[in-house]
Formats: C-alpha cells, structure tokens, sequence
C-alpha cells in the first residue's frame, strides 16, 4: 500500500521544466509587450494561484521582454522585485503585460501587469472577470557584478543554521503529500524534543524562528524561478505557535520584495529555507525569508512579506496554512 501510494505521487509530482514559462502573444500597446500563460490548479493554494508562483511567471515575462527589446545587454540579470497582490487570481489563463520604466547604464527597470480570472468558470452565465491583479517591479542590473563594495557579515539572523543530513529528517505529515503543489517538492526539517514528545518541525527561539530543507521532487536543478517561487511557499512561522490558529484567521499576503543576492549556482539540489517573524500585531505581521546554499550557507534570496490576518467569518480560515506542519 505504502508502495503504491509513493508511486502515485511520484507521477503527480510532475517535472517543472518549462512551467515558469510564457507564451508572447501580439502587441496591442506601443512601447509594451503582452505574454500569456495557462496556470494549473497542480499551483494553487486553496484554490487561489500561488503567490510566489505568480512572482515567477512575471519575472519569466520581464527576462522575455529585456531580450527582445534590449538584445545587447546580455549580462542583464535580475537583482530585486517589488510585487504587489491587489487580490486573488484563479487558476486559467493569465495575461502579463510588460512595459519599461527605466533604463540607464547602471539598471533596467520593468513593470509587469497580471489579469486573470477573479471567479470560477464554473459560475454559470457569469464570464469570469480579468482584470489587473497583480503588479510586480523588477530591477535589472547591467553592468559588471563583481565590481563594487564587498565585505564579510555576520549576521545573527543566521546563527545556529542546521545540517540537513545531521540534525533533520523528512517532514512526514499528511498534509505535505495532500496538495499537488507541496508534493513537488520534498521538505526536511529540524523537529524540535519538548518532555511530552509532540514536537514541531523546524522551529527554534518560541516558534517564530523557522528552518525547512527543500528540493524538487524529481531532484531537479533549483533555478531562479524555482527559487522565487519558494520564497512563497507558506512557511510562516505566525501559524506555527498554535494548532487552531490557522482555523481562526484568513491570511492575505499584501506584497513581497524580493533581493537577489547572488548568481544561483549550477545543479543547485536543495535549499535551506530560514524564515522568521519580528512583529505580529493588530492582524498584521512580517516573515523574512532567507534562501540558503547549504553547501556553504550563503545567503541566495532575502525577501520579506507583509501579511494581513484578519479574524475568519464563520465557517471561513485554514486558507494559507496547516495546523501540525
């Protein structure tokens, strides 16, 4: 039994090759190029377009753009993103509309707008609404990234970081293997020894400390895509404290901001994810993430999310989070 549920979600944990990638459809506006992609429910997160994948496939839209328009500056590379979610996109089809902000010798800067359906197909005699949901800002450097000041910090936001292999395991709860999107990848953690055993994975300092190991299924290469969509993956370290939290509040990421700190390495397999809170106060929180190269605990992504948490309506919550995770 245990075979046959393993292979099942094996194949369900479906290659991620080429899924951050969208389709340029015609111009209809001077000075702006419009792309399209079809997104699967397989990267939804109750029912709702994940927002990191969401991160990525404007990314994906913004690098097409560079290079079409701006086919000399090869060495362009993504240094932050700014993206902001004005409400709920619903797996379909959506639109991405990409225009230039800015373009100096230092930094290229690229708006992208995202319109996707705001209400199910399914309603009958009700088209579904797409409109703008979203809008993300990328900064492209273009000159050399070597140049400039560097120097070594050490930061206590990083101290006591895990070994993978030495202090953690598999997360084995059954909510990783009840959403095809988790089950595209494979989560390790510390797991924390209180005297009554009921431990909690990854947590360290009270809760709102949170280290997870992540890498693809498929034990694919992790990309800059991948990583900006890990960034959003839920693991918010507020919902983690108490195991009907998440029953009692409806959560809603306003925006992430997204630093790129260094080229990902090649055959880059896993991930150290360290996220932490700093205030949770009046239905509102931080989280800042920072995505970690184990093999030598540098820092890949720092980003930080503004959240609201609002107190759920009947029969209402549980929409971002997973009590026991």
């Amino acid at each position: 039994m245990a075979s046959s549920q393993t292979t099942q979600q094996d194949a369900e944990a479906v290659s991620m090759r080429g899924v951050f990638t969208v389709k340029a459809v015609s111009d209809d506006q001077i000075g702006k190029s419009s792309y399209a992609i079809v997104v699967k429910e397989d990267f939804c997160f109750a029912g709702h377009i994940s927002g990191g994948y969401i991160n990525a496939i404007a990314l994906n839209a913004a690098e097409q753009f560079i290079s079409t328009n701006f086919p000399s500056n090869s060495k362009t590379h993504v240094i932050s993103s700014y993206i902001q979610f004005f409400r709920n996109m619903l797996s379909g089809q959506v639109n991405l509309t990409c225009g230039l902000v800015s373009n100096t010798s230092r930094q290229i800067v690229i708006k992208v707008e995202l319109a996707g359906s705001t209400q199910p197909d399914s309603i009958p005699d009700i088209p579904p609404v797409k409109i703008t949901s979203v809008l993300a800002i990328f900064t492209f450097r273009t000159n050399d990234p070597t140049d400039g000041l560097s120097q070594q910090i050490s930061s206590p936001a990083l101290a006591n970081l895990p070994d993978r292999e030495k202090d953690c395991s598999q997360i084995d709860v059954p909510f990783m293997n009840y959403l095809p999107m988790t089950r595209k990848f494979r989560w390790w953690s510390p797991r924390s020894s209180p005297s009554d055993g009921k431990g909690v994975w990854g947590h360290h300092a009270g809760g709102n400390i949170r280290d997870v190991f992540i890498r693809t299924a498929e034990s694919l290469p992790l990309g800059i895509h991948e990583l900006t969509w890990i960034v959003d993956l839920g693991l918010q370290p507020p919902f983690t404290l108490d195991d009907d939290l998440v029953l009692r509040y409806e959560v809603a990421t306003l925006n992430i901001t997204i630093e790129y700190k260094k080229p990902i390495p090649q055959q880059l397999e896993w991930v150290l994810v360290r996220t932490h809170s700093n205030v949770v106060r009046q239905g509102r929180y931080d989280v800042d993430c920072f995505i970690i190269d184990p093999k030598d605990n540098e820092v890949l992504l720092l980003a930080r999310h503004v959240v609201l948490a609002k107190t759920a309506s009947r029969g209402r919550g549980g929409t971002r989070q997973s009590p026991n995770l």
